[in-house]
């Protein structure tokens, strides 16, 4: 029972550190439909689809380092937390304040921080590495989209 509450816990926290980013800077307020976007832009729906899933993913690959014996290192835990807060900021830089070129250089942070925690992972336990390797594909493509509407707008 104790292993079922610590996943629970584990997938709401980045759940709900996405979904209240995106609840206060209004995502999908109709500023992706106004900007000029890149060659190979998705539509915007599959951008609230996309972040759910890569956030249950995140919070899996929590839990398997967390309950792994090396999960009480203190590293993983603070880039995590540093990634989360890096993904909380970055809907606030982009859709609220379009600071386009800005928010380009937090993805870039971003995607620093996630490849450290992502080796950091794996080192804990493979599964968990492995579990975070979607979010940082689909960082690289967001890096591409955001420097792309940073240079079109």
């Amino acid at each position: 029972m104790k292993r079922l509450f610590v996943l629970l816990i584990c997938l709401f926290i980045p759940l709900f550190v996405g979904g209240l980013a995106g609840g206060l800077t209004a995502v999908g307020s109709g500023l992706y439909q106004n900007i000029a976007l890149p060659e190979l832009a998705p539509p915007g729906w599959v951008f609230p689809a996309v972040w759910t899933a890569l956030y249950a993913l995140i919070g899996l690959s929590s839990y398997f380092a967390y309950t792994s014996e090396t999960g009480k290192s203190r590293l993983w835990r603070v880039l995590y937390i540093i990634t989360l807060v890096l993904n909380f900021v970055w809907p606030f830089l982009f859709f609220k304040w379009r600071l386009f070129m800005l928010s380009f250089f937090v993805i870039l942070l971003m995607w620093a921080v996630g490849f450290v925690l992502t080796r950091e992972l794996w080192a804990r336990r493979p599964l968990a590495g492995i579990l975070f390797l979607p979010y940082m594909g689909w960082l690289s493509f967001a890096a591409y989209l955001c420097y792309g509407v940073a240079r079109l707008n």
